[in-house]
């Protein structure tokens, strides 16, 4: 497989540096055997891959971030067209070790390799936080993002990853036979590729049933079981990442937008955007600076669910 990448450095300092990293696969088949350079937290922003590494394969979509580790062989497909587009932060080692360490302190015996999970959900101000300081990178009002500012929000947001993985470590798995795991694993991943390609459209539990083969009663007690959220909630926060990349690219008419992305009108748009996120859809794409990222990112300190 032959991917276009593209890369784009956003913000570099002692603490962390800050990419963009856009692939447009040619195919769906999997790529050849690649291996990071970094030790990466990465946030996909839009579109889908399938990261195959440690045997396991893990669906990179705005639900998640993946822990890339330093010099662990990897493999990359794209089972949803369109490719992907993620923002990557490489943190000084020692940065991630402490990071890492106060949620895991087996991290202390071996620092060079922080990550114990491969990948862990993320909440709704993670994401808001992510895009907002990628959109003052890239296009805010600031003239001049303060770099003390950058990377004290970076900070935040990696504490709050560090600790949504130490969650995702410390629990525990239900007493379920092997054959069934790998069932109820699988019926979820298809069913988050349909929707990661139909969020947009009205879908009944009926209908995502149908196509992902099993009954609606299944379909709906296995993917809350996977997914941690029910089907009607992962496709609003779909849509709600969706709106927060395309407002983070510029996008101007918010009645439009509201309905392209499945929204039953512009209020029901906003109202959910401001509850997910604590911030409007119109400030967002109008007024963000580094002091109003600064606020938004204290809410990352404050205990919160994972999800929107």
């Amino acid at each position: 497989m032959s991917d276009t990448i593209r890369r784009r450095r956003l913000y570099r300092s002692s603490v962390v540096a800050v990419r963009d990293v856009c692939c447009r696969p040619h195919d769906a088949s999997c790529g050849g055997e690649e291996f990071s350079t970094s030790a990466d937290v990465v946030f996909p922003r839009s579109g889908a891959f399938l990261w195959h590494i440690r045997g396991e394969e893990v669906l990179g979509d705005a639900h998640h971030v993946l822990f890339f580790p330093l010099g662990e062989p990897y493999r990359v497909s794209h089972p949803v067209s369109g490719g992907d587009d993620c923002t990557v932060f490489s943190f000084a080692s020692e940065v991630l070790a402490d990071a890492f360490a106060s949620v895991d302190p087996a991290v202390r015996d071996a620092p060079e390799r922080p990550f114990r999970a491969v990948h862990c959900r993320v909440s709704a101000m993670s994401v808001a936080v992510q895009q907002g300081l990628r959109r003052v990178l890239c296009s805010g009002n600031d003239a001049a993002p303060d770099p003390l500012a950058v990377d004290e929000v970076s900070l935040r947001l990696l504490a709050a990853v560090a600790e949504a993985s130490g969650r995702r470590q410390s629990l525990r798995p239900a007493r379920l036979r092997g054959d069934t795991v790998r069932w109820h694993r699988a019926v979820a991943a298809e069913t988050r590729k349909l929707l990661l390609l139909r969020f947009h459209e009205p879908l009944t539990l009926p209908e995502i049933a149908r196509q992902v083969h099993v009954s609606p009663f299944h379909l709906a007690r296995v993917f809350r079981r996977e997914a941690g959220v029910s089907l009607h909630r992962y496709v609003t926060q779909l849509r709600l990442r969706a709106a927060m990349e395309r407002l983070a690219d510029g996008n101007g008419d918010l009645s439009q937008l509201a309905l392209s992305l499945g929204f039953c009108s512009h209020s029901h748009f906003t109202d959910s955007f401001q509850r997910a996120f604590h911030v409007s859809p119109a400030e967002f794409r109008d007024r963000l600076t580094t002091q109003r990222l600064r606020e938004m990112s204290k809410n990352l300190e404050a205990p919160a669910s994972v999800v929107a």
